[in-house]
């Protein structure tokens, strides 16, 4: 029996030793070195193990080192390289070409376009039918820029209809803007950027660097988005519906403190005991005694529905190409009392008159309406308050009796009955082109373009008196009407107008290996503003504030 077993013994070490050396066997270390045709170095290019996540980038030197299975394939990759896929070798120098499509790809640039092997500036450009941009659903053509434009900072600010901000290459002014230039199709926008639908753009430039300067001059100190939209190609009409409906949820909770949490805070405060609890009010005591307490930023939160809906018909012909369409966004926000709707309306039409001359036009609507507050994230209860009443009412403040007695409900101001407001935003854009090609001079072309920009905004607030009720006063309208003094609004309504013309002759001449272009732009740009306000406080000699901000001539 026991020479079976040392039998066995040998038997299992020889077949472990035997899989540990085929295992050894089966790997191979691979060094190698990564370059261009000239025999520089690549820096940060990507050597992957086909069929794997196994994978590393090259160092300052172009060197990597990579462990993987014998006879295993590599995938080399790097922008503006052609990606290359080869047998794996202990040692490997590995020369990357230029990818040649991407030399010839087309890039948008101050007044007009070129190749981008002809253009040294740093821009780049992000096709939405290309990639990750084909798979989202944005709400904005901000959001399309969000985590894959190098060098650029989108913030958010999580309510429904703001545009938050954005920065190219970081923040360039103290007191002044930082928001980026917008360029669409080639001129100046004066809308915002939430005026356009994310659905009918084509491709997005970002040009970050003094090349952005010498075309737009001092307006362009924070950077260009150059957008280009859709056109209609070749072919019978065709019609693109586009429909999604997503749910939405905070992706950042802070952490606070529960309320066993929030007890040992005020103890601390007042130098009570760590588990006192005789300060709390009765309300608060029966939940201690329960152990109910509420979590005030679920209490703020929801989950929000955001649905989107489009359509577009575009076709063209030898000599025309069109595309119109509309679209829907209906923002349910995940925090509570926010909402953002947008319909769109677009169209475009280009049409070459012959062989000289080509003409286009376009027209962009866009009509908003973002209603509610958001809570007060500031004003927070006790864990152990109620935040309604048995009747179902929102409690204002806090429980009488309690160490804080001027905290609020956070959605207090969110009730519609508490706080009235609402904000519309529509904006018209008209524009227009003419491009001719100057006869008997090849390369030589004048264009002309103008745009007309119209954008209103009606700011409506109104603060009602059940807003200002007093701790300890019943939830009745004799309570209500005791604050009427107190109740007051107000309506801001800006209208803005704005204009571009851009007359702009280029030459371009290619030959050899060199590659010529001059531009000539004059341009004449108008902006005007016109900003009403009405306001309007002390309702108690009418008795009510039935009509909210209408009523702020009475």
């Amino acid at each position: 029996m026991k020479e079976r077993l040392k039998t066995f013994r040998l038997w299992s070490a020889f077949l472990l030793m035997t899989l540990c050396t085929t295992a050894m066997a089966q790997q191979l270390t691979v060094r190698g070195t990564v370059q261009d045709a000239t025999g520089e170095p690549i820096i940060g290019a990507n050597v992957l193990e086909v069929g794997t996540t196994n994978g590393v980038i090259t160092d300052i030197d172009g060197h990597f080192t990579l462990a993987v299975a014998q006879g295993a394939n590599l995938q080399i990759t790097y922008v503006g390289m052609q990606t290359q896929t080869l047998k794996a070798e202990a040692q490997m120098t590995i020369v990357l070409k230029d990818d040649s499509e991407l030399l010839e790809e087309i890039v948008v640039v101050g007044y007009g376009a070129t190749k981008r092997k002809n253009f040294t500036g740093s821009v780049s450009t992000y096709k939405v039918s290309e990639g990750g941009l084909s798979l989202t659903v944005p709400s904005t053509a901000m959001d399309m820029l969000r985590g894959i434009a190098p060098g650029i900072t989108i913030s958010q600010t999580g309510v429904a209809g703001s545009t938050g901000s954005m920065q190219v290459r970081g923040q360039k002014s103290i007191n002044g803007g930082s928001d980026p230039l917008l360029v669409v199709d080639g001129v100046i926008f004066k809308g915002s950027i939430n005026d356009i639908n994310p659905d009918v753009i084509e491709s997005m430039s970002v040009m970050k660097d003094a090349t952005s300067l010498a075309a737009y001059g001092s307006q362009a100190a924070n950077g260009v988005i150059m957008i280009t939209t859709k056109k209609g190609d070749k072919g019978k009409p065709m019609i693109n519906v586009r429909a999604s409906v997503s749910l939405n949820e905070s992706n950042y909770k802070p952490e606070v403190w529960d309320g066993y949490g929030y007890i040992k805070l005020i103890n601390a405060r007042n130098g009570y005991d760590e588990n006192e609890t005789s300060w709390m009010g009765d309300l608060e005591q029966e939940n201690y005694e329960q152990g109910t307490w509420t979590d005030w930023y679920d209490f703020m939160s929801q989950t929000g529905v955001r649905q989107n809906y489009s359509i577009n018909i575009s076709g063209g012909s030898d000599t025309m190409d069109y595309l119109m369409g509309g679209s829907l966004m209906d923002n349910k926000n995940f925090i509570k009392g926010n909402t953002f709707i947008r319909n769109t309306v677009n169209a475009r039409i280009n049409t070459k008159v012959n062989k000289y001359i080509r003409v286009g036009a376009n027209f962009n609507y866009a009509n908003m309406k973002i209603d509610g507050l958001r809570p007060n994230y500031t004003s927070y209860f006790s864990p152990w308050a109620e935040p309604y009443l048995e009747d179902g009412k929102t409690v204002r403040k806090h429980i009488l009796g309690s160490k804080e007695p001027t905290s609020w409900n956070p959605l207090w101001r969110v009730q519609k009955d508490n706080v009235d407001a609402q904000n519309r935003i529509n904006s018209i854009t008209v524009g227009g082109e003419i491009e001719i090609k100057i006869p008997k001079v090849d390369g030589l072309s004048y264009k002309a373009t103008g745009t007309y920009t119209r954008r209103n905004i009606n700011e409506n607030v109104f603060y009602h008196e059940r807003y200002f009720l007093n701790e300890g006063e019943d939830y009745s309208t004799d309570a209500y009407d005791t604050h009427l003094s107190e109740a007051y609004g107000y309506r801001n309504v800006t209208q803005k107008s704005s204009y571009v013309m851009d007359h702009i002759l280029t030459y371009t001449k290619e030959w050899g290996d060199h590659f010529l272009s001059a531009t000539a732009v004059y341009t004449r740009d108008s902006d005007k503003s016109y900003v009403y306000e009405i306001y309007g406080s002390n309702f108690e000699a009418i008795g009510n504030t039935t009509q909210s901000y209408y009523g702020l001539n009475n």
